[in-house]
Order: C-alpha cells, then sequence, then structure tokens
C-alpha cells in the first residue's frame, strides 16, 4: 500500500500541469492478465453494480465502491485499523497455527475437516435433484437447468479452496476465544456461538463427522 501510495503520488505530480493536484487513478487492474477473474469481474460485474439502482450512487471519485459502501466493512473494521501493529493483530486472525504458534485444533484437525466437509457436500449434491442444484446458486430459480451450481470434485481444486474455507472458520473461531490478541469479535447470533462451541468440541476430540455437521 505504502509503494501504491507513492506511485499515485509520482503520477499525480507528473501530470499537475494538465490535472487538478489530486485525481483518482485506477490501478486495480495493472498486471492483471484479460483471463484474469478479477479482471473479468471489474470489466464485467462491477459496472453492473455501480449501475445498478438498487445501490447509491456515488457522488464523487473519491466515494468508496458500492460494494464497499452497502458491506461498510471500512467502518465496521476502523478501530482495528489505525496502525500496522492494530492491522497485524487483525490478520491474526486468518493465520494459521503452525508447530510452534497457534491452536493446534485449529490446524491440522480443521483442514482435515474441511476437506471432509467439501467431500461430503460433494455427495449430497451428487445425490440431489435439479431444482436443489439450481436453488442453490439461483433463488427464485428461473431457468430449468443445472448448469448453475457444480460442486469440487477436483481434489486439486479442493485443496487450494480448503485454505480460504478453513481461514474462514479459524477466524470465526479465533475471535471467540478469551486471548484473542485482535480483540475483534465476530457479530454472531446465540445460534451461531453455540453452533461455534460445538465445532471447537468436535475438533478438540478430533470426531470428523461432528465437526463436518457442525461445519454444515
Amino acid at each position: 500500500m505504502v509503494y501504491e501510495g507513492h506511485m499515485l503520488t509520482t503520477i499525480q505530480a507528473y501530470f499537475s500541469g494538465t490535472h487538478a493536484a489530486s485525481f483518482p487513478v485506477d490501478t486495480a487492474q495493472v498486471g492483471l492478465t484479460s483471463d484474469d477473474l478479477y479482471s473479468a469481474y471489474l470489466d464485467q460485474v462491477a459496472p453492473k453494480i455501480e449501475g445498478s439502482t438498487l445501490v447509491n450512487k456515488v457522488l464523487t471519485s473519491n466515494e468508496v465502491s458500492a460494494l464497499l459502501r452497502v458491506t461498510m466493512w471500512h467502518k465496521h473494521l476502523a478501530q482495528y485499523l489505525g496502525d500496522k501493529q492494530t492491522i497485524d493483530d487483525l490478520l491474526t486472525l486468518t493465520t494459521l497455527p503452525t508447530s510452534t504458534w497457534g491452536m493446534l485444533w485449529l490446524g491440522v484437525p480443521l483442514c482435515k475437516a474441511t476437506i471432509a466437509y467439501l467431500h461430503d457436500t460433494a455427495n449430497k449434491v451428487g445425490s440431489s435433484g435439479i431444482g436443489i442444484c439450481c436453488l442453490l446458486h439461483e433463488c427464485p430459480r428461473f431457468i430449468q437447468n443445472g448448469n448453475y451450481w457444480r460442486p469440487l470434485s477436483n481434489e486439486q481444486s479442493i485443496t487450494k479452496y480448503v485454505l480460504t474455507l478453513q481461514k474462514w472458520v479459524h477466524a470465526i473461531l479465533l475471535s471467540k476465544e478469551p486471548n484473542n490478541v485482535s480483540g475483534y469479535k465476530f457479530p454472531l447470533t446465540d445460534h451461531d456461538h453455540d453452533h461455534g462451541k460445538a465445532l471447537k468440541a468436535a475438533l478438540l476430540a478430533n470426531n470428523q463427522d461432528n465437526t463436518v455437521l457442525m461445519l454444515h
């Protein structure tokens, strides 16, 4: 971020004679290939969001994006983004355990459980009707075909996706711990907290069947 900020100020200084002292520079797609998924999102999906009547239009180019305006994460996490230390503390929520750091039950046991969860999900989808498969992606359902939602079946894809899923569950469960260094707590319901306790108990007991059930 520091490098990007320096780059932007350098660009703005270079064009200072022909532009205002400060103007927006879009670097989101710098270095991305034409077939990059994020590039495709920016080209195809983002304009639809920006043009939607469901969200307020930005008044100036310096406003936050429509998606960020809806989620308001920049305000929700404001007190945890004050300096490098608070940001580093917040990032510990997604830092997976090692042999010498972190809670071991959130490491290998959770990794194995998330892999089993994805396999279990794939099996359930494989035995479900076309209506269920469509509803998993589109509700209400308008088109009668099964091309909308496909479970991950390639083990290489599962291995990659598991890391994201494990980090997400890790962040939620770690935020519930009393010694959570970030101090951040996810806004969970009482029902969520009960499931979190049950999931932790299953992970500590290394009970994979219960763990997969709690992940569902």
